[in-house]
């Protein structure tokens, strides 16, 4: 007979313990011991174990069984029970494996060929319950289990009670049957209640409504309900339980088979459970050991009812799951509320050996939290919210150390806000636990698997604006810090350099009334908080979600989002290979959420996510009437998994990275998208990306990582460009250093490993839209450098180089003409990716132009009303041509942003085209200033086209979204554009009045386009400009009064277009320290008398 030869013990994330036992003939079998909270007892426990066993016969498990039971003197308890259940299960494991049978096979035989399962979900929030369940159901269960209530007093409030009803009846509306757990924190006189108020809405079970101390309690509550009561996974023998069945106080027997003895004594137990008509439902929160041998033995057992899954349990939230520690996760697959009964010997499944052995290196025992109550006492499994800051008041009135456990968040683990005094030491302030805008960092996601997200239905309508009346007119405007006046340098010295409220560089800069003014309204409608990351402040927080739960999307849900990215989401930003997603996808499903493949699983899993995050921005649904949003939570779950990533930089990692930037682009966080790019580049430039690469086919070289590569390298240059030229930063790539050729024209389907057919099709290629914006993104790149450095060129100088683009980007559009152009071509019969390539290929190319020739409308703001002579200067021939062109291009792009409206194809996420949009609203208004003694039909078509294209970027506002910063500087703009075309034969009407009452510039919804097309705004009409400049308003007149600047001394001191896109587009400029004296304290004056005043008096 083989004997045992070693016995081996792994203490494992997330909380479980792993048994393993090898016998002289090199069989194997696997244990668990778990305990949760006391891995260390166990641990001493198995030392004793190992050290009596070693030597003994393998096959012997219940003489094994017994000795430990009798011998000892002392039996029973959690500690010694789940000692034995480690070796009882790893004994059954290696006996079975070794005669090539599952072990329901040694137990007589299996009963059924399925398992019903339930899964948890939290329970503790009502507005979670519903969201949870539905993902839960989607993922395949029938039925689930959840918190019955917050920690109670020993009597409570009845309106306590009163929330697990709702929720109850919130899963039961479902379709789906709910056990509700109270984990044995109630006490008799609430107990009584709330089973008489769940009894008519049929909770499947009620589970430890009262402790197991208190048999004869739990008997006088179950002879007043007709809800079958359940308990026993603090029971550990069958003399443990026999007094509950005697007495028929139970219904259903939950016996846990890491703590009770393992595999022979759980069989025991459903036997004696048996003949007193008592069904088996076995507790199992823990690992795929412990829930495999439950399936084993439930397999044989007449009386099992259904079984615990510890599927994506709370628990185990950014950590391992079920599906880790094994080569077979799929055997979890849910169907119908049911898993299939394994198949493969032993357990039935293949542990992980290499990754147990990994993981348990430095692994640390999960410890159970203390639960306080608000006045120091110890409660049951439960706690009340801590302060939100540490130390906590709580923790130091119990004496314990705070390790800011106390907010029962169920897995989620907060970020730790410390207080500070004024004098600058840290004190205790006892809040309401919020969570902060930096806390989805902090936020523990997944590891080597993902179990989930929710199971919408999505579908492949393009998204449009929601119908939402805009209330532009009431929001009430926030009282102005003040502000801490600067040392300012003097008008022969240099300007000191400019930084944004984030303390971001944004180049050599001054700033007067009309930069002043934009950055106090941006104060005033922008909020930013303050507990933000430095890498994230002036940007919206993420929305916050629990990650303790989220289970996969149904794989076709899956699928169309992966067909959704590449055929809508992405027009030409294309740097992932969709045969290889797809590829990943598959696996990704096959495992259950594990990649099969464990070199770069993580961030082969952070692509897939970020994937689903920015399909998501572009369907119909991507936010769910239950106020989720799921892009941001597969957004936070990809973050997750890069910031566990270990090893060589890989081409993966740089793909995932390089997702994240553009999502967060889609969600107006520019300032997070910037950080995170700095680092995506530098790790570009650290695995050579940007340089070129000889490729021979004889040596095996994999071709389609080679075009990613290009793809990555030139889609970072791209939006390199576009990020300076929105921000006005430096560049971080620069082409001396750049050497990487332009990807090939290929479509993905005809790239392979080994093999580039670029003849494969007569059609357009999907990639010739990429491939042209990256030839575009290197004449950007000479633009910014040659036109936009920090000492512009001298003017003759510039009307070359303008010549000189101007060319270049001409000779581009003629190469593209025939798709960009689309003469006599309905392009709505082009497919939705070719109409949103061309769109992205003309906005660009506009764009590119406006940045060639505005310098020539306007050098600087302090020359709006500079007439110098000289060759380029206002009125030459240069200027002239310079100008048009510049007007035409912005036109060109309003016209576009016009079709998309009226055709309802625009989205939020789209954010380049808010930022073309932006840009060539500016040049019109700028323009009409400019002209503001010319005849209006001169300016007049420009004017009205720049108003029209401001209430459609304002239709697109959400709040502390770019859309509504540049709505708040355009709205500023336009007012001055208004006032500046009047003179003093021709002032300014009633439209300016209405204007500055209206609050234009403060969206607080989201236009419909039908709205947009009619000029609807909160049921009024936004009055067309054609009386504006007949009305008479004497107190508005041009020089008249404080807030009547001529635009040279308005607009005076701005000196570069960069700095103005960078105050609007990054966040808030720090402006008021350029100012002489105490001139800009005139902005706060009576402020906060009167805080919604639009313009100064």
């Amino acid at each position: 007979m083989p004997k045992i030869a070693h016995i081996e013990y792994f203490r494992v994330p997330p909380r479980w313990l792993f048994v393993k036992i090898t016998d002289d003939a090199g069989n194997v079998g696997w244990g668990e011991a778990s305990l949760e909270g006391h891995t260390q007892a166990v641990e001493g426990c198995l030392d004793a174990y190992i050290e009596r066993y070693t030597g003994m016969d393998a096959d012997d498990i219940e003489h094994i069984w017994q000795t430990t039971w009798r011998i000892g003197f002392y039996r029973g308890g959690p500690v010694f029970m789940s000692a034995l259940s480690g070796i009882d299960i790893a004994l059954w494991d290696l006996k079975a494996r070794k005669l090539g049978v599952p072990i329901h096979q040694l137990l007589g035989g299996k009963v059924r060929d399925k398992i019903k399962v339930y899964a948890w979900i939290g329970g503790d929030r009502p507005s979670d319950v519903t969201v949870q369940a539905e993902a839960r159901k989607a993922q395949g269960f029938t039925a689930v289990k959840m918190n019955g209530t917050e920690d109670l007093g020993w009597l409570d409030s009845p309106s306590a009670l009163d929330d697990c009803v709702e929720r109850l009846k919130a899963v039961k509306a479902i379709g789906m049957d709910a056990g509700i757990d109270f984990h044995g924190r109630l006490h008799k006189p609430m107990a009584k209640q709330l089973a008489k108020l769940l009894e008519p809405h049929r909770p499947m079970f009620i589970e430890e409504p009262l402790l197991s101390e208190h048999p004869d309690a739990i008997k006088a509550l179950s002879q007043l309900t007709s809800t079958p009561i359940a308990l026993g996974e603090r029971l550990h023998s069958r003399w443990d339980i026999r007094p509950f069945l005697e007495s028929g106080a139970i219904d259903i027997l939950q016996p846990d088979i890491s703590h009770c003895g393992g595999i022979s004594e759980m069989r025991r137990i459903a036997a004696m459970a048996e003949t007193y008509d008592v069904a088996l439902a076995p507790h199992c929160p823990l690992g795929p050991i412990a829930l495999a041998a439950n399936v084993q033995v439930a397999a044989a057992t007449p009386n099992f009812a259904i079984q615990e899954m510890s599927l994506g349990i709370h628990y185990n939230a950014g950590s391992q799951d079920l599906t880790s520690y094994t080569h077979n996760p799929e055997v979890w697959k849910v169907t119908g509320g049911y898993i299939d009964l394994m198949k493969g010997p032993g357990l039935g499944i293949e542990v992980d050996e290499e990754q147990v052995r990994r993981l348990s290196k430095g692994a640390k025992a999960w410890i159970s939290p203390g639960f306080i109550g608000p006045g120091g006492e110890v409660r049951e499994w439960k706690k009340t919210r801590c302060s939100g800051t540490q130390p906590c008041p709580l923790c130091i009135r119990a004496g314990s150390d705070c390790q800011f456990t106390a907010p029962y968040t169920r897995g989620r683990v907060p970020s730790v806000p410390l207080e500070e005094h004024i004098d600058g030491t840290l004190r205790s302030v006892p809040r309401e636990f919020e969570h902060s805008a930096s806390e989805a960092r902090l936020v523990p996601g997944l590891a080597d698997r993902v179990i989930g997200t929710f199971g919408e239905s999505f579908t492949a309508e393009q998204s449009l604006l929601p119908s939402h009346q805009i209330d532009m007119g009431q929001s009430q405007l926030p009282h102005l810090d003040q502000v801490t006046s600067r040392a300012h340098s003097s008008r022969n010295s240099p300007e000191p350099s400019q930084t944004d409220l984030q303390g971001h560089y944004v180049g050599p800069s001054s700033g007067v009334s009309f930069l002043l003014r934009v950055q106090k309204k941006l104060h005033q409608k922008v909020s930013f908080s303050p507990n933000s990351s430095i890498f994230t402040f002036g940007d919206a927080p993420l929305p916050e979600f629990d990650p303790s739960f989220f289970v996969l999307p149904p794989k076709d849900d899956a699928q169309k989002l992966v067909a959704r990215y590449f055929e809508y989401a992405i027009a030409t930003h294309r740097f992932l290979h969709r045969p290889t997603v797809e590829q990943w996808l598959e696996e990704f499903y096959d495992g259950l959420g594990v990649m099969k493949e464990k070199h770069g699983a993580r961030e082969r899993t952070a692509v897939l996510f970020m994937v689903f995050a920015q399909a998501t921005e572009y369907m119909t649904d991507s936010i769910k009437p239950s106020g989720v949003d799921t892009s941001a939570r597969y957004f936070q779950i990809a973050d997750n998994q890069l910031s566990s990533e270990t090893g060589e930089i890989r081409l993966t990692s740089v793909q995932a990275r390089l997702c994240q930037c553009f999502y967060l682009l889609a969600r107006s966080r520019v300032n997070h998208c910037w950080s995170l790019f700095g680092t995506t580049a530098h790790l570009i430039l650290a695995i050579g990306i940007h340089r070129k690469r000889r490729v021979e086919a004889s040596n095996g070289t994999d071709l389609v990582e080679v075009e990613c590569r290009k793809r990555v390298f030139w889609c970072a240059y791209g939006l390199d460009n576009y990020l300076s030229a929105a921000l006005g930063r430096p560049r971080t790539f620069h082409d001396d250093d750049i050497d990487q050729e332009l990807p090939t024209c290929v479509n993905d389907s005809d790239l392979t490993p080994q093999r580039i057919n670029t003849n494969a099709s007569k059609a357009q290629s999907i990639m010739m839209a990429s491939v042209a914006h990256n030839t575009l993104a290197k004449i950007l790149s000479h633009i910014l450098h040659d036109l936009y450095s920090i000492r512009p060129p001298p003017l003759p100088v510039r009307v070359s180089l303008s010549q000189k683009y101007s060319e270049e980007l001409q000779s581009w559009r003629k190469n593209l003409s025939r798709f960009l152009d689309a003469e006599g071509v309905d392009t709505s019969l082009l497919i939705p990716l070719f109409q949103r390539q061309r769109n992205v290929l003309n906005l660009a190319y506009y764009h590119a132009l406006i940045l060639v020739h505005r310098p020539f409308l306007l050098s600087n703001f302090a020359s709006l009303n500079s007439r110098k002579g000289g060759r380029g200067a206002p009125g030459t021939p240069d200027m002239d041509r310079n100008v048009k062109e510049c007007l035409n291009a912005a036109m060109k792009i309003t016209e576009i942003v016009n079709e998309l409206t009226e055709g309802r194809q625009i989205f939020r996420a789209f954010w380049f085209t808010q930022y073309f949009a932006f840009c060539a609203v500016v040049v019109l208004y700028v323009y009409t200033i400019q002209q503001r003694t010319a005849p209006e039909e001169r300016y007049r078509p420009y004017f009205d086209a720049a108003t029209r294209c401001q209430k459609q970027i304002s239709a697109m506002a959400e709040n502390e979204s770019l859309a509504q910063r540049y709505t708040v500087v355009l709205e500023e703009l336009r007012l001055e554009a208004i006032k500046q075309t009047q003179n003093p034969a021709r002032q300014l009407g009633n439209e300016l009045n209405s204007a500055v009452q209206s609050n234009f510039s403060a969206p607080q919804a989201v236009m419909q386009p039908s709205q947009i097309a009619h000029g609807g705004i909160n049921g009024t009409t936004m009055q067309s400009p054609v009386n504006m400049f007949s009305a008479s308003d004497a107190t508005m007149q041009l020089g008249d009064g404080p807030n009547s600047t001529t635009p040279s001394s308005l607009m005076a001191e701005l000196t570069s277009w960069g700095e103005f896109d960078s105050l609007v587009t990054a966040g808030i400029g720090g402006l008021d320290y350029m100012f002489l004296g105490d001139s800009s304290r005139s902005w706060d004056v009576d402020m906060d008398a009167d805080p919604g005043r639009m313009l100064l008096q």
